[in-house]
């Protein structure tokens, strides 16, 4: 179904203009944003899988999970890593940091409305990130599966589908930071295509991060819960996709999104705020 009015369609058309821009993904550079709203269900198409495989390059080898049953198994995975993080006083103190609760778009943090969760519970979860005991018996007596239901299952339903990013066998002596940055360089491309094509993304970098730290015993919190908590995601991780968690670059679910942009999202800063003035002398 062709939305007319939609910017996702309509910048996904825009034609590279000879002298104004090098490479035609720059003209997506604003649009492309996280989206963790629930997309239509429907497949990628061949010509999406293609041109998204192509953007990876030969850095990053693209899988894809597009059958309902695996989306859900990575969404359980994903519902773990949120458990880990709203229940951790340390990740309590980063997201009191950077979600902003005030209307509309924020350039200087997540904004409440783009969490992907409903009226009620952002509600309940302000309330409750006043203060971290507040927070603490909260999750006690209510748990945090709400929450995840919210943000895993239900967008994991509503998506084309989930997609690994692994790394490729490096070269013998080749540089790890100059591989690092050439892969994060693929990852931009990827999703700058995505854009283009008219289909949102969102990551799910928790999931990753915290089987790495079970992966590896990095304390990570000061509840022994939460680490013995990390190690088993690290386990039904690899037991799932068959390989070491530090192998992946990036995980994310992708989809075409309903027509519309999300109603708030994090903005870029005007260039003016991101330069500082010299100190010498």
């Amino acid at each position: 179904v062709e939305h007319a009015a939609d910017p996702y369609r309509i910048l996904a058309r825009i034609p590279v203009v000879p002298g104004t821009a090098e490479d035609p993904l720059a003209s997506v550079l604003q649009l492309r944003s996280v989206d963790r709203r629930p997309y239509l269900s429907r497949p990628l198409r061949p010509h999406e899988r293609a041109a998204l495989e192509a953007a990876a390059g030969p850095e990053l080898q693209v899988d894809w999970h597009e059958a309902r049953g695996d989306r859900l198994r990575l969404a359980r995975l994903g519902m773990m890593a949120t458990d880990i993080r709203l229940r951790a006083q340390e990740t309590f103190r980063v997201h009191q940091a950077v979600i902003d609760w005030t209307p509309g778009h924020s350039a200087t943090g997540l904004p409440a409305g783009a969490l992907g969760l409903d009226r009620l519970t952002l509600r309940t979860m302000r309330w409750a990130m006043a203060h971290w005991p507040r927070m603490h018996v909260m999750n006690r007596v209510a748990g945090t599966w709400a929450a995840a239901a919210q943000l895993d299952i239900r967008p994991a339903l509503g998506s084309a589908a989930f997609f690994t990013l692994a790394s490729r066998p490096a070269t013998e002596g080749e540089d790890r930071t100059a591989r690092l940055l050439r892969q994060g360089g693929a990852v931009q491309r990827f999703w700058l295509t995505a854009a283009r094509l008219g289909l949102a993304m969102q990551p799910g970098i928790a999931t990753l991060i915290f089987a790495h730290y079970g992966a590896h015993g990095l304390t990570f919190t000061t509840d022994p819960a939460l680490q013995a908590k990390a190690a088993r995601l690290s386990d039904r991780f690899q037991a799932l996709l068959g390989r070491h968690p530090d192998d992946f670059v990036y995980l994310g679910r992708i989809g075409e999104p309903r027509p519309g942009l999300p109603s708030v999202r994090s903005v870029r800063r005007d260039i003016e705020n991101l330069m500082y003035a010299s100190q010498a002398g």
